[in-house]
This record gives C-alpha cells, structure tokens and sequence, in this order.
C-alpha cells in the first residue's frame, strides 16, 4: 500500500503539503547558515546584501529562533531606509553568531545546503571581489565529494581557468558571478528574488519533437505536466517518466523548485549529463524555448 505522503500531483509535485516538513526545515537552516557564511565572508555587509536577506527571509514558511531575530533586525534596520555603522555591526554580530551557535542537523543534504547558501551569498550583490573569491576557493577544498559533479564542476573549472595566469580580473570574477547565478537560479540584482528557481543554464533549440524521447522535469507555466505530454504527444514525441539512453530531450519546466539540485529534477538533469559525457546525444533546454515558443 501506497504512503498517504507519496502521492503526486498533476505537476509531479507532492501532493500533501505536509510532505518532508521536517527535512524542509533542515534544509532552511542549513541554507540560511551557508548564505550568513557567502555574505559575511568579506567581513562587508552591503546595502544590496542586507535587502536580499531581509527578501530570502520573507519568502520562507519558517521564522522561529534564530531565523525570526534577524527578520525582526532586518525589518528595524530598514525602517528608515538608512543602514547606520552601529546597526551594520549589530547586525553582522548576529550573523556571525548565528553561524558559530547556529543548529548542527544532521542530514545527507546540509553540506550540499549550505554549499549553495554560500553561493547565494557571495552573488546576492551582483559581484564577488577577491576576498568573496579567496573564500569560495577555501569552500570548494572542504567539498571535494561534490566539486567533480556537474554543476558544481562548471565552478571549479571556471576558478581553475581564472588562476591560470596568477591574474584575477573583474571580468572574470563579473562571469564567475553570472555562471553561480546560472547554477542556483538566483540572481536578485536582476530580478529582486532572493530564492530563485532552477537552473537557466540550458537553452538548446528544439527542432522537432517527432519521433522524439521527451521527458519533463520541473514545474511548467504553461500548463500542467499531464497536459504537455498530451500536447507533446500530438506533435509526434514519445513521452517518459524518467532519463534513459533513449532519451532525445529533456525539458526543464520554469517553476522549478529553489532545492532543484536536490530533488528528482536535478537527478534527472545529472543523468542527462552523464549520459551525454557517455556519448549520448540528448538536447537539454527550458520551457521557454521548447514549449512557450511553440505556443503549446
């Protein structure tokens, strides 16, 4: 008999919104220690930096402990639209002590968690300087269990490249920023939300979907998932559940979950990679270019 917690949408998402709470809430502690990390690291805490907090913080279910104090000191401090000195470094103190007496939750997901809170954090003004940068290079050492599977790959690649010529510019510290905010789906300069989506890295036209393997994965705005593979299913594809080596395309839906790296959908996007380094061809891109612009 079937879990009353397993049950699936029409989207594939869980249908019972209880579902994984307590793991959610690991994830939201984990996640806010790794951003409190990223966007203290140069020991500078921005105007930009403190609005996407106070916007993370906001956008979560959850606001008990330490979590409430630093919405409540947020909302304080920007009260008058004026960040003083003094409340620039209470609030800093507050940070760092979240981070050093913060919750210690044990799961398999924390490191990777707080990993890509670091991210969000040392993108969340639009830049990293070199100090964000020497920081990053320190976090990367501590997972090198990650830093080998995509997309985290695509990071140590682009920082390897970088220190190539013992010089580090701010072109390529701007497109070491715009890459990380590629990954997390985060870019709130852009687009003033500090939790993001999915990943915009894959953008591959798609020709036909005659005789064609296609698997969804996400959340779509045009429609329910159900409803794509019938319309799909009209232009010719044969639709699947899952990532296989027969494969042809896979489509990421726009609604994509912030913890996309975690879930299915990153599952099914690192299956298509490695089936790719394999020698598979497989065409990775979003909805909107696959669906919206095809008004389907």
């Amino acid at each position: 008999m079937a879990n009353k917690y397993s049950y699936l949408d029409e989207n594939g998402q869980p249908a019972n919104v209880q579902f994984n709470w307590k793991r959610n809430k690991c994830k939201i502690a984990s996640s806010l220690v790794g951003i409190l990390s990223g966007i203290t690291c140069d020991k500078i805490l921005n105007d930009i930096e403190i609005l996407f907090l106070q916007n993370w913080v906001d956008n979560q279910d959850t606001r008990k402990g330490d979590l409430y104090d630093i919405y409540e000191e947020i909302n304080k401090i920007l009260r008058d639209r004026i960040i003083t000195a003094e409340e620039r470094e209470d609030l800093m103190c507050m940070l760092n002590d979240c981070i050093e007496y913060g919750p210690k939750i044990i799961d398999t997901d924390v490191s990777m968690n707080e990993f890509i809170g670091f991210l969000n954090g040392i993108v969340a003004d639009g830049n990293i300087n070199e100090i964000e940068f020497s920081k990053l290079r320190i976090e990367f050492s501590k997972y090198n269990h990650i830093i080998k599977k995509w997309p985290f790959d695509l990071i140590a690649k682009s920082i390897h490249e970088i220190l190539l010529d013992n010089i580090i510019s701010k072109s390529e510290l701007l497109e070491l920023c715009s890459l990380i905010q590629e990954i997390t789906g985060t870019s709130f300069t852009r687009y003033g939300d500090a939790i993001g989506g999915a990943t915009s890295l894959f953008d591959a036209p798609v020709l036909t979907f005659k005789q064609k393997n296609v698997c969804l994965t996400g959340q779509f705005i045009s429609g329910t998932r159900n409803a794509i593979k019938k319309q799909l299913e009209i232009l010719g594809a044969l639709t699947q559940d899952s990532v296989t080596q027969k494969t042809d395309i896979l489509i990421i839906g726009t609604l994509a979950s912030r913890d996309w790296i975690h879930t299915n959908m990153g599952r099914k996007i690192e299956k298509a990679i490695e089936l790719i380094k394999s020698g598979y061809s497989i065409i990775i891109t979003n909805e909107q270019v696959a669906l919206l612009n095809q008004n389907l």
